[in-house]
């Protein structure tokens, strides 16, 4: 069946940093609130402290991991590492010519994800780092649930609603932007609770913080949270085989009314923009006429930066559509390569929805990352780094999971589950 990756016999080295990147990925949500606790952050500061954080990180787990691949060179994939010199030449060819502006800094925050993104599938792969599906969706739902805990307790309990009257979630800033948090992180949450190879008692705790997510989640009144949840949980109820994964979505169903109804008994929000049943669009058709516009000017190789030429209505410096900003950024060359690689994506997340042995925690992994690509196409998921290091580090952990031969019959004997997934039977 289909299991975690991890090397058979990891190495010690192996298994530390695939601790450190446990410890990262529950770490960052709770230290942007207290970074924005600490340093005062006004609105939109967090995101700058958001992209610093997540860019250091990455920095580090890239040279981690390079040495991690120099110490395994028998086995790691060198092709992959050739993979880097195409974004490295782009960007010190913009840099020899001296200029700093906004197309270099988006530059070097896309190359960077690339980069990690590159390093961390050959890493895996290869068995130079121990990092296991598993790991990945604990430590994240964990940090998750710290950071709804540390936030509801800082707003409520000490006082501080009237930053959500504005609009200033802690550690994020604009509320809209915790999306980028909370879509994977209660689809990781669902999937073990709702599927039954878990046991109980197991899927009981992932429901609980599923729950308890939604309640802070459910207060932004996201509808783009919403629309990925429920649109990725009835597509894979729809596609897996003879609708055996109806529970996910009469999970999701469940906890995303749950986070609504229940954030009514909170104290009340001014602003009226954080009530679901608002009829207005927040300005997005206007937004991608805009943009849509521009595209037309330069339909096949785009406009090749961050940046409108003119101001588009509400001043956003996205399309808040990720389709129509890959059409905007790289033409039609650039769209086209991305749509072969998101079909190519989807293939193999709808062979591990078919597949009734696939290990519940590939299975979150997997629609956590369509659910971050499902939010995309109404938000500004993926075109920011922390949303972007997520996506990477749930694709990487579902485009590595190993096939194993299904067992006879209909038992699963203990320990078929894979060195990863060993206790998934109960």
């Amino acid at each position: 069946m289909r299991s975690d990756s991890s090397s058979a016999v990891p190495t010690s080295y192996a298994r530390y940093t695939g601790y450190l990147v446990y410890f990262v990925i529950a770490a960052l949500p709770l230290s942007f609130a207290l970074a924005h606790i600490l340093m005062e952050l006004a609105n939109y500061q967090t995101y700058r402290v958001r992209r610093e954080f997540t860019g250091y990180s990455q920095v580090v787990l890239i040279a981690l991991l390079l040495w991690g691949c120099l110490k395994n060179r028998q086995v790691f994939d060198w092709r992959i590492l050739g993979l880097m010199a195409v974004p490295i030449l782009v960007l010190a060819g913009h840099f020899l010519t001296g200029t700093d502006d906004d197309i270099g800094r988006a530059l070097w925050r896309w190359v960077l994800i690339w980069l990690f993104a590159l390093v961390f599938y050959g890493a895996v792969r290869s068995g130079t780092i121990a990092v296991a599906a598993k790991g990945v969706v604990y430590a994240f739902v964990t940090g998750s649930l710290l950071y709804t805990v540390f936030a509801l307790v800082h707003h409520f309990g000490l006082g501080h609603l009237e930053d959500l009257n504005s609009q200033n979630l802690l550690g994020f800033g604009n509320v809209r932007a915790s999306t980028r948090l909370f879509v994977p992180a209660i689809m990781c949450a669902i999937v073990p609770a709702a599927l039954p190879s878990l046991p109980i008692r197991r899927r009981v705790m992932f429901l609980a913080a599923a729950l308890i997510i939604s309640l802070l989640s459910g207060y932004t009144g996201s509808r783009s949270t919403i629309l990925a949840l429920m649109s990725i949980s009835v597509m894979a109820f729809l596609l897996s085989r003879g609708f055996g994964y109806w529970r996910i979505a009469v999970t999701t169903t469940a906890v995303v009314g749950f986070g609504l109804v229940a954030a009514r008994f909170l104290p009340s929000v001014e602003y009226f923009g954080l009530d679901i049943t608002r009829n207005h669009d927040s300005g997005r058709m206007e937004i991608w006429s805009a943009v849509f516009e521009y595209v037309l000017q330069s339909p096949f190789f785009g406009w090749g930066g961050i940046g409108f030429p003119d101001p588009v209505p509400g001043g956003p410096s996205n399309a808040h559509n990720i389709v129509l900003q890959i059409f905007y950024e790289v033409g039609l060359v650039g769209l086209v390569s991305m749509a072969i690689l998101a079909a190519l994506f989807l293939l193999r997340v709808l062979r591990i929805v078919q597949d009734k042995a696939a290990s519940p925690y590939v299975t979150a992994t997997a629609l956590a990352a369509c659910a971050i690509m499902a939010d995309a196409l109404v938000s500004p998921a993926l075109w920011f780094q922390y949303s972007a290091f997520l996506f990477v580090v749930l694709a990487v952990m579902m485009l590595t999971a190993k096939q194993e031969p299904r067992p006879v019959g209909n038992a699963v004997p203990r320990g078929a589950e894979g060195p990863a997934d060993s206790e998934a039977a109960g």
